[in-house]
């Protein structure tokens, strides 16, 4: 199965082929399998958009405002943003690859897609 990247941020396309994978008609083994290749094919861009997310000035818990940020800058200390449903799938998708059973792989990230799909804010979060 070929990956379609069409969006620019890759948490979109993160999501995008999750669900492609999850919905085809292959054997648990299979997808297992393609979840890997899609971890291994968009880690760094997740990773590195994760970073930009979590370590930006705006999302720091110290920045009041903008004119505070340049006279302090070394104290800005960065925040991991839990509430987000995107970090939160990726998270629940790293715990599930990890898991050795193929059922038990599949069944756990297809629970955890449904519940990002159901999220009510998804949208907000991710541009």
């Amino acid at each position: 199965m070929r990956f379609k990247m069409t969006s620019k941020n890759p948490f979109r396309n993160f999501v995008k082929n999750l669900r492609r994978i999850t919905i085809s008609d292959l054997t648990d083994e299979e997808k297992k399998i393609l979840y890997n290749d899609l971890w291994f094919e968009l880690s760094p861009k997740l990773l590195e958009n994760e970073k930009y997310l979590n370590y930006s000035p705006a999302f720091s818990s110290r920045c009041e405002h903008w004119n505070y940020l340049e006279n302090n800058i070394k104290s800005i200390k960065p925040i991991t943003n839990i509430k987000n449903p995107y970090l939160q799938l990726k998270y629940e998708f790293l715990e599930a690859i990890n898991i050795n059973s193929y059922s038990d792989c599949v069944r756990s990230i297809s629970k955890s897609l449904m519940w990002f799909y159901n999220n009510p804010y998804k949208e907000d979060w991710v541009t």
